[in-house]
């Protein structure tokens, strides 16, 4: 009933919010955070512009193929069932309008799979719950079942094959490597830009003045082959990292997963080892 849904989805998730939450409404941090994302994607081009390329979109939707799989079968069962008009509106129906809203309005920001989860995950818990219902044939209940523990599979296969940029990577840049870094940064007078640079500083603080951390990494539009570019950022504004504006002699750390860009960027960078140092390095020389 309409009772029913005003309170389970409007009513307690607003009383819940501002119990756990409170800045949430009394401030309304909430507007402000979805806000901040909007101005990103207008105003920040650099960080969402890859969104849609093939590279970021093939990955993302590879993990996310379970909650495509349960989103078709609720279009299924919506036609199965003759009542894809939006009214009268349920909460098997409300669980699917919103989630699906939520999904569309995070794809801008789609940089990683965890954007779009939250509400892909709202429009397929009705799904779960009408499997268990026999609203299907006995043999295409199996047949889906069997369709969702593959795509399961294929996106755990995913996860652990590419790692998701970096975010399994909790060892970067290695303990033994930090005396290592100090020293060659003292002798040389050098600077550090460095993927998970804020890794360093925590672990460096006297030389946290030489360390740059690179907020971004993309690859250039038009060069063949592939070569990529890197940037920093102070107070929500990027700035590409060029030969002209880096500071020499410079190191450049990446962790493990980004490697390939060590030989791959649009200035000179001589790649270098550096004992303990759980990634890849490259010096710019004066």
């Amino acid at each position: 009933s309409l009772k029913t849904i005003l309170i389970y989805f409007w009513i307690l998730p607003t009383l819940l919010t501002f119990i756990f939450w409170p800045g949430a409404l009394i401030k309304i941090n909430i507007f402000k955070a979805y806000g901040l994302y909007v101005y990103k994607v207008f105003q920040i081009k650099e960080e969402y512009s890859n969104v849609f390329s093939f590279d970021t979109l093939l990955p993302i939707y590879i993990l996310l193929l379970v909650f495509f799989v349960l989103l078709l079968i609720s279009i299924i069962y919506l036609l199965k069932n003759k009542s894809l008009s939006l009214w009268p509106i349920g909460s098997f129906k409300l669980c699917f309008i919103l989630g699906i809203s939520y999904s569309i309005f995070m794809v801008p920001f789609n940089l990683t799979h965890t954007y779009m989860i939250p509400g892909l995950f709202l429009a397929s818990i009705p799904v779960l719950e009408k499997l268990n219902e026999d609203v299907f044939e006995k043999w295409l209940t199996k047949t889906l079942e069997f369709i969702l523990i593959g795509s399961i599979s294929i996106g755990y296969f995913q996860l652990i094959s590419n790692n998701i940029e970096g975010k399994l990577s909790d060892d970067f840049p290695g303990k033994e490597s930090l005396n290592n870094l100090s020293a060659i940064m003292s002798n040389n007078k050098i600077s550090i830009y460095s993927d998970a640079g804020h890794v360093l500083k925590f672990y460096l603080p006297d030389l946290t003045n030489r360390i740059n951390e690179i907020s971004l990494i993309k690859r250039s539009t038009n060069s063949q082959p592939t070569k990529y570019k890197i940037f920093t950022r102070d107070e929500q504004k990027y700035s590409e990292i060029t030969n002209k504006n880096l500071q020499k002699p410079s190191l450049i750390l990446v962790r493990e997963d980004y490697k390939n860009i060590i030989t791959n960027l649009e200035f000179n960078c001589k790649s270098i080892k550096i004992d303990g140092l759980l990634g890849s390095a490259c010096l710019v020389e004066k």
